[in-house]
C-alpha cells in the first residue's frame, strides 16, 4: 500500500482506534495479534516505542504470546505517536487495551473467563471479530481498489518494504519480528524499479564526477511516489 493510500485508509476510518490500529500496523510493522492485544503498559511514550513481548495471563486478562522467538521494541514515529496520545486522553482508564472500547473489554474478558472454566487455549485472533469485514469497508470509502488480497497484514507488508528500503537488513529484520534473516530477505529484499534507478544512477555519477561523496536517496512526493535525488 502507497502512502497516499494509506493516508486515504486514515481519512475514512471510522474512529481513533481504528485510525491507531492501521497506523501501528503500516507505521510500526505490528500484526493484528500484536496490535489487538497491546495495552497501555506496552506503550513507552518517553522513549517513543512500542513494546512487543509476551504476557502471561490473569483472572481478567488474557496472555499474549508473539508468534516469533525474540521480543522486540520498535520505534514508532510522530505520526503514531500523537494518535496514540490522542487517544490515551479518551481512553477509560479501567480498559488496559489500547484498541478495545469498555464494551469491548468486557466481552473479551468475559470470553477468557469462559475459555479458563473450560480449560481451553486462548488465541490473538480472540480479541475482536469482524476486523477483515471492516477493514475491507474502510478500502471502499476510500476509493482503494485492491491489487490481489488486501487485509491488515498487507499494512504490515507496506512497512516492511518501506524499512527494508532504507535500513539493513539485520535491523528490518529484528523490527519485524523475524526468527530468521531467510525470511527477512525472502520477502523483503526484492528489487523494483527504484533500486535499477539507483543503481545507474550512482554509477554515472561516480564514473562522471570522480566524487566518491556524493549519494543517493530516496523521497516521496505528494502523490506518495519515490523521487530518486543525489545529495552531496
Amino acid at each position: 500500500m502507497k502512502p497516499d493510500e494509506y493516508n486515504r485508509l486514515l481519512e475514512v476510518a471510522p474512529n481513533l482506534r481504528r485510525k491507531a490500529l492501521y497506523a501501528l500496523a503500516y507505521t510500526a510493522g505490528l500484526r493484528l495479534g500484536e496490535a489487538l492485544s497491546l495495552t497501555w503498559n506496552d506503550i513507552d511514550f518517553d522513549t517513543g516505542e512500542v513494546m512487543i513481548e509476551n504476557r502471561s495471563a490473569t483472572p481478567t486478562i488474557p496472555p499474549f504470546h508473539i508468534k516469533d522467538y525474540e521480543a522486540r521494541r520498535i520505534p514508532l514515529p510522530k505520526h503514531t505517536l500523537d494518535i496514540l496520545t490522542k487517544l490515551h486522553t479518551e481512553a477509560a482508564e479501567a480498559v488496559p487495551f489500547v484498541l478495545l472500547d469498555q464494551q469491548r473489554y468486557h466481552t473479551v474478558a468475559s470470553k477468557w473467563q469462559r475459555f479458563q472454566q473450560q480449560g481451553k487455549e486462548w488465541q490473538n485472533s480472540n480479541m475482536e471479530n469482524n476486523t477483515l469485514s471492516n477493514f475491507k469497508r474502510c478500502l471502499k470509502w476510500a476509493g482503494i481498489e485492491p491489487n490481489g488480497t488486501l487485509s491488515i497484514h498487507t499494512l504490515k507488508k507496506s512497512c516492511g518494504q518501506n524499512w527494508a528500503s532504507h535500513l539493513p537488513p539485520n535491523v528490518t529484520k529484528e523490527l519485524m519480528g523475524h526468527s530468521n534473516i531467510a525470511t527477512t530477505m525472502k520477502y523483503y529484499a526484492q528489487v523494483d524499479k527504484d533500486h535499477r534507478v539507483k543503481a545507474a544512477a550512482v554509477i554515472d555519477k561516480l564514473v562522471s564526477k570522480g566524487n566518491a561523496t556524493e549519494f543517493l536517496t530516496s523521497e516521496t512526493d505528494a502523490h506518495g511516489d519515490s523521487q530518486v535525488k543525489l545529495r552531496v
